[in-house]
């Protein structure tokens, strides 16, 4: 009982709809199901979850773009990541990827080069199961053939691309001034 009460007044902060103004709509949903579970332990771990997934990571997303310097940043990486989850779940790929802003390779540094830690654009595989090397290659093709993509990285600070899968030590990693076709009007650092 006591672990009850003090999961659901967690939660209820947590989930509050006023520290939610751009999901109010949810917050009070999640709220509702709180107190309709206030004394059902799995039901508010289960909650406790839904928060996290929903909610909190709005705060973590804003806590990123902040940490970066750019919601431009977040507005690419969590589109992508969105565009990836589409495309696994109508079967047009066999590979779920994630998108995240990890450390770049300061070797691959321009003019444009956000801080060190914050300039690789990395893609993950997470089914990285009996991965091959072409895989890889053939989602590093894609990505680096676009060049008015590179070049929009570029800008906002990213100047390494990472494609590595989740759990196995295979992966590419590429300099983006490489492939965005600047010729002689880039100015190395």
């Amino acid at each position: 009982m006591a672990r009850c009460k003090q999961l659901y007044k967690t939660l209820s902060i947590l989930a509050h709809p006023d520290k939610h103004p751009n999901k109010t709509e949810l917050a009070t949903e999640i709220m509702n199901e709180i107190n309709a579970n206030r004394f059902n332990y799995s039901e508010l771990i289960k909650l406790e979850k839904k928060i996290n997934m929903q909610l909190v990571t709005f705060f973590k997303n804003l806590l990123d773009s902040l940490i970066s310097g750019s919601f431009e940043r977040m507005r690419i990486v969590n589109g992508m990541n969105d565009a990836f989850k589409e495309y696994y779940y109508s079967g047009e790929l066999q590979r779920l990827c994630k998108v995240t802003i990890t450390a770049g390779d300061s070797s691959y540094r321009h003019e444009m080069s956000s801080m060190v830690f914050r300039s690789g654009f990395k893609i993950n595989i997470l089914n990285d199961n009996n991965l091959k090397e072409s895989e890889i290659i053939e989602i590093s093709k894609y990505i680096l053939s676009n060049t008015p993509f590179i070049r929009q990285l570029m800008s906002i600070g990213f100047d390494t691309l990472l494609i590595k899968g989740k759990t196995t030590l295979m992966g590419q990693k590429y300099a983006l001034k490489n492939y965005a076709n600047l010729n002689s009007y880039f100015i190395e650092k």
